[in-house]
């Protein structure tokens, strides 16, 4: 707004945002009228809901100025830096998974349709800046942090890739040591006294069977965001994970995130993240693009992708149950 001189009563939300609201009705991509009576909100003072490739203005003098721009230039209204990394990875159309290995690690898939998790309250579901897609997602606050937090406090400051080559070496097995990745509390579902554990240890592991837990934990409770997913939307096939942010340069992880989820993963060539896609909708709303899958296909292309190990599937079933009892045990503990 600021960029255009807009005033207060020209605000203006996308749907990607509706979502994190709390008075939207989400798939009909308005105010909820009931919402907001029982709130005593009035919608007026709510900012109207745009299309994200809507022109909303143009660069006004003085921020023209600035950026050195031509005044005029058109504005769009843009999608929230979650869905723009979506579309960076090129999810436009359905079964599109997105692993954003960043500082959170979020799992997020591309749908047709809007369901919402009642039973686990896990899977947040968001509107995709692509036109009627939506992204089921979950995500581990501090994911990715917890990487930096093993190195840095827990190893005299080793080298990731001091770490991975130790790591990448040790066969999978069921006695190895497993991780709770949930340093500060789960998220999704929301359980805010449940922290981190490492369970199972013996004098035989060391340093590098503790960083492989760490990799795994979130392959892991990727799992578990997968296996509610196919509950809410019987049939749904995915086609492969692409991976953005840093933790898609670890080979390892990519390859434990594969064998884990049973699902092609593939880091993106490009690593511009959410920013690429603000550009992308930039192409498509400027007219440049007929379609945003049409501009994914054109600026996205995935990297070699990391398929699956046959065999894998007994042991990543055990592991999976081994995780899932250890949270329901964890949390019943933290929250007694």
């Amino acid at each position: 707004m600021r960029l255009c001189g807009l005033k207060a009563s020209d605000a203006f939300i996308d749907p990607s945002y509706l979502h994190f609201s709390g008075f939207a009705d989400n798939p009909r991509r308005r105010w909820d009228p009931g919402l907001c009576r029982q709130f005593r909100l009035d919608p007026a003072l709510l900012p109207r809901i745009v299309a994200a490739e809507t022109k909303i203005g143009g660069l006004a003098a003085d921020t023209a100025s600035a950026c050195g721009l031509t005044a005029g230039t058109p504005v769009l209204a843009g999608c929230g830096d979650t869905a723009a990394s979506f579309l960076s990875c090129g999810a436009t159309r359905e079964g599109i998974c997105v692993d954003v290995a960043g500082t959170a690690s979020v799992l997020a898939f591309t749908t047709t349709a809007m369901k919402p998790d009642f039973e686990h309250r896990t899977l947040a579901c968001g509107q995709s800046a692509t036109p009627g897609l939506w992204h089921p997602y979950a995500y581990i606050n501090g994911g990715g942090m917890n990487m930096e937090w093993f190195r840095k406090d827990l190893t005299g400051a080793a080298s990731f890739d001091e770490l991975e080559r130790l790591a990448e070496v040790l066969p999978a097995r069921e006695d190895d040591p497993l991780f709770i990745p949930h340093l500060g509390g789960r998220v999704n579902p929301s359980q805010p006294a449940l922290r981190g554990a490492w369970l199972g240890l013996a004098w035989s592991h060391g340093r590098a069977h503790l960083y492989r837990a760490v990799l795994e934990a979130v392959a892991l409770e990727y799992g578990v965001y997968l296996e509610i997913l196919r509950k809410l939307y019987p049939g749904f096939l995915s086609s492969e994970v692409r991976v953005t942010g840093g933790g898609g340069r670890s080979a390892l992880w990519n390859r434990i995130k594969s064998d884990t989820l049973g699902l092609p993963v593939a880091p993106v060539a490009r690593t511009e993240g959410a920013p690429l896609g603000a550009a992308l909708l930039a192409g498509f709303g400027s007219g440049l693009f007929s379609s945003l899958d049409q501009a994914a296909k054109t600026w996205v292309q995935p990297g070699e992708a990391v398929l699956p190990e046959t065999g894998r599937q007994e042991l990543v079933g055990r592991r999976m149950r081994q995780y899932t009892a250890a949270l329901e045990a964890l949390n019943r503990w933290a929250a007694g």
